[in-house]
């Protein structure tokens, strides 16, 4: 006999919201389009890209000093918009070969600090800074610039993210065709179309009996198992 039931969908939506992202580039550092490439990263020191030890995806970016005193520091480059506040999230660790690797002189922003980069394990830098300018610049340096010339100082960076931070002040639409499929005495696989909102749905969350039982991660589907058959 096939299990009758009654499940009500919560829609969570976040009241400040990842917007488009701005690290577009396709290269090693990269969350939505990583590639074995280095494009968009400039600077004086060795850019490389790094595939042995990475903290997303395949790829990661090695920035290693050259050992000359202009040649430490990677640099991105971008286009912002004055007065706007953006969320700047990179994961980084120190290298093999290191010595006080740090985020340091960025420009275009009002309110940035220097960040030293202090693990040899994976650590995600997260800075909220409001542009002064429409360009922003962001270095990371793989030794103090007092440092003697050390060849080969280095700093991994991965997983850049760059959004401008937008206010949600809508509620998200209702779902209104929730359907189930594939029921069996024991579980079904709801399904239900894409919620909208003024900036974006991250989840849904799923209520049976009043009690939630758990999250869609995003996606439209969500398979309940463990119900008990001939129950309403």
């Amino acid at each position: 006999m096939r299990a009758t039931f009654t499940l009500l969908f919560t829609i969570l939506f976040s009241s400040v919201i990842w917007a488009q992202e701005i690290h577009t580039q396709s290269n090693a550092a990269s969350i939505a389009n990583e590639a074995d490439a280095t494009t968009g990263w400039t600077g004086g020191a060795n850019i490389t890209s790094e595939s042995a030890d990475v903290e997303h995806g395949s790829f990661g970016l090695l920035v290693s000093s050259t050992g000359a005193t202009s040649g430490r520091d990677g640099t991105y480059t971008f286009n912002v918009t004055s007065g706007q506040t953006y969320s700047i999230s990179i994961w980084a660790k120190r290298a093999p070969q290191s010595y006080l690797p740090a985020f340091a002189n960025w420009s275009g922003f009002s309110n940035f600090s220097q960040r030293s980069i202090l693990t040899t394990t994976w650590t995600q830098y997260n800075f909220e800074l409001t542009a002064s300018s429409n360009v922003a610049v962001i270095r990371v340096y793989t030794a103090p610039i007092n440092r003697g010339a050390i060849s080969g100082d280095g700093v991994l960076i991965d997983a850049v993210s760059i959004t401008p931070l937008v206010e949600d002040d809508q509620a998200p639409t209702a779902i209104t065709d929730l359907a189930a499929s594939s029921t069996t005495p024991n579980c079904a696989l709801l399904s239900l179309s894409t919620s909208t909102d003024n900036v974006d749905v991250v989840d849904y969350e799923i209520y049976q009996d009043g009690s939630s039982i758990g999250l869609s991660g995003g996606a439209t589907s969500f398979n309940v198992a463990n119900l008990t058959a001939a129950t309403s």
